[in-house]
């Protein structure tokens, strides 16, 4: 599995070639993530939101499993979901352990958005406090994915890592469009 909330430098060449990553034997990814901060105009939120999209789409069709990112500033909320199906059920982004706060509210920019009878809601990283959180919003789907530096710092066990990915991999045929 892979998500994309590293530095923008690390992705980009998936924009250009999206086979790179089926080559790696990849099962399931996230959108990439692109940075948009708080200062961009609307016009460069709109198209790191397009390519997302468009990346997202060309795993799919390659049989790579996805999960829509929202890691967004609130005021882009509007334009969050463009080119998303209102069945999607799989949602991802960002944990911080300083903005808990913003996981309450990302999850219910979701529970708004999406049609589905339950959500899956899967935050990466952000520590222990962000695994306590979703530990008991876990019947609500949430998830605690743990990042590469707890990884690597020997705080999880990569097998375990594999079991609760496993456990949350998108089974549905939905797919996500570049045509909002």
């Amino acid at each position: 599995m892979y998500h994309f909330y590293v530095d923008d430098y690390r992705f980009q060449k998936l924009i250009k070639n999206p086979e790179d990553l089926l080559n790696t034997g990849c099962r399931y990814a996230t959108e990439i993530n692109p940075t948009v901060s708080l200062f961009h105009p609307v016009a460069l939120v709109l198209e790191s939101i397009f390519w997302k999209r468009w990346v997202n789409r060309a795993w799919q069709q390659m049989g790579i499993m996805t999960s829509v990112d929202i890691n967004i500033p609130t005021q882009f909320e509007p334009y969050c979901f463009l080119g998303v199906p209102r069945e999607w059920f799989s949602f991802s982004t960002r944990g911080y352990s300083d903005r808990l706060d913003n996981l309450h509210a990302e999850f219910a920019m979701c529970q708004r958005f999406s049609l589905a009878p339950k959500i899956t809601f899967m935050v990466f990283g952000g520590g222990q406090a962000a695994k306590q959180l979703c530990d008991k919003f876990a019947e609500d789907g949430w998830v605690y994915v743990p990042d590469f530096m707890e990884i690597n710092r020997g705080r999880i066990d990569s097998n375990r890592l594999t079991k609760v990915v496993d456990r949350v991999i998108i089974k549905k045929s939905t797919k996500v469009t570049t045509n909002g």
